[in-house]
């Protein structure tokens, strides 16, 4: 993902919105948007972030050697190096990546999901499906990007433009010819999927999330539908036809209309569902075929992550049978409704909903497993929408027999603060346990746990790391429960 050259009339050559102020066509050997990235050669894009503008930044990337400049507005004072002027920075971030790297994207099969609740499982599970049917696939998302002997963290579901290009070349190199992508809300509007082809576009579902960037529920809303709105035509758009917002979805669909569901009428429709600890299955009929999928997986939610699975797969071209006989052998993504492997008589489960509806779902799916009782520790990340915390306590409390409330990113905020808002949302004189230290909150929750019980760990899944004043400390709960479980004798 290094040593390459590009001239800089030939990078702008597919931008036709740039305008070049200045003489000279050096070889830009990088497209960089973080001033402290810049290396001699690099072409800086100063674009509005969230903190800070890069304008701001613009003498500092040329005094590390920048052989050039975009952006928005043209400096007053002139530079020692050519300036591209762009209507949209974040745009053209996007445009310049794709042309840097030789648009790898053309040649990948790309697949784009978005949804509050159930990304990650679908990227997963469909990964897995493509490369059991001899498709090598690469993965994009919250569990970080992966293909081959590849695996990187990313701090974002959906990581910037440049970082994204770098890795579709490298997929491309190594002979990979798909790719599975989660794209969230921010990233969308964010224009980190601009002009991105993508080949078959999923919409899960849509509850309140990310209001504190966003402002408005409508805003996320349109956050999501451009996902569709900008679809390349002859590509698939597939929507859960069950979710109450799938009538936008389908509305503002360019592709061609495909949907599931479980209650509605659907292209890939459920039906004879059966639930129990260790699987769920079900019928589906499609194009003339009828399967039956099963999955070591709980809950009527993943009945909706399998049905896009089977859908999306099908129409890359990946039969019904295989489908079928993959998603036998598939295993939840990490943190999604999370067993935690021990033989106490109890089950310890991990969850990554942080949502007030991802709360309910994966709860009401435990609930359906008739457990003696439901434990439930939970806690509400800080700098983010501060509505959504009682709501989140008044789902697990309602839902629970046991609720446990502490911590999970409190990040720059307090976290008795944090908890004073969960609690706003119980009822008064309601019982409850309250401790903002996690590791303490998990191993109550353990010790209190008994035969037949059921203790939910929300709102990290997969995280392993807690973010406190800006550092973030090593916190993985499926370890933190595991210790617990095998210091107390119930190793597996």
């Amino acid at each position: 993902m290094s040593g390459r050259r590009k001239s800089l009339n030939a990078l702008l050559a597919d931008i036709a919105s740039a305008r070049l102020h200045g003489r000279g066509d050096p070889m830009i050997t990088s497209v960089e948007y973080d001033s402290r990235r810049v290396t001699g050669g690099s072409l800086f894009v100063a674009m509005r972030g969230l903190q800070a503008d890069g304008a701001q930044f613009v003498r500092d990337a040329v005094q590390r050697g920048a052989a050039a400049v975009a952006g928005e507005r043209v400096p007053t004072e002139s530079l020692a190096v050519p300036f591209v002027e762009v209507p949209h920075a974040r745009r053209a971030l996007a445009e310049l990546a794709w042309s840097f790297y030789d648009h790898p994207e053309r040649s990948l099969t790309m697949t784009g999901i978005t949804g509050t609740n159930g990304k990650t499982t679908i990227a997963f599970l469909l990964r897995d499906v493509l490369e059991r049917a001899g498709h090598p696939a690469g993965l994009a998302g919250t569990l970080g990007i992966y293909y081959g002997n590849v695996a990187v963290d990313t701090a974002r579901t959906t990581p910037e433009s440049v970082d994204l290009a770098a890795h579709f070349a490298a997929m491309l190199d190594q002979g990979f010819r798909h790719l599975v992508m989660e794209t969230s809300s921010i990233g969308i509007d964010l224009e980190r999927t601009w002009q991105l082809p993508f080949r078959v576009t999923v919409f899960t579902n849509l509850t309140r999330d990310h209001l504190d960037y966003h402002g408005s529920e409508e805003n996320y809303r349109q956050a999501k539908l451009r996902l569709f709105r900008e679809q390349a035509e002859g590509g698939y758009a597939v929507v859960n036809a069950d979710d109450p917002q799938a009538s936008h979805f389908i509305s503002a669909t360019r592709g061609r209309l495909v949907t599931y569901a479980v209650d509605n009428a659907a292209d890939y429709r459920a039906t004879n569902v059966r639930l129990t600890r260790q699987a769920v299955k079900f019928d589906v009929s499609a194009a003339g075929t009828q399967i039956t999928i099963e999955a070591p997986l709980i809950g009527r939610f993943n009945v909706y992550n399998l049905l896009a699975v089977t859908a999306s797969a099908h129409l890359l071209g990946v039969p019904l049978p295989t489908v079928r006989d993959a998603l036998r052998e598939s295993r939840p993504a990490r943190g999604r409704a999370e067993i935690v492997p021990s033989s106490a008589p109890f089950t310890v489960i991990v969850d990554y909903a942080h949502t007030p509806d991802a709360l309910e779902k994966i709860l009401s799916t435990l609930r359906n497993l008739s457990p003696r009782r439901m434990l439930t520790v939970i806690g509400a990340g800080g700098d983010r929408d501060r509505g959504k915390r009682p709501l989140m306590a008044e789902v697990c409390f309602r839902l629970s027999d046991v609720l446990f409330l502490t911590s999970d990113n409190p990040r720059s905020e307090d976290p008795e603060t944090i908890l004073d808002d969960m609690a706003a949302g119980l009822p008064q004189d309601s019982h409850y346990f309250r401790n903002a230290d996690r590791r303490a909150a998990i191993d109550s929750a353990l010790r209190e746990a008994h035969e037949g019980d059921i203790v939910l760990i929300a709102g990290k899944g997969h995280e392993a790391y807690q973010e406190i004043q800006g550092v973030q400390h090593p916190f993985d709960d499926r370890r933190v429960a595991l210790e617990w479980l095998q210091r107390a004798g119930y190793a597996r």
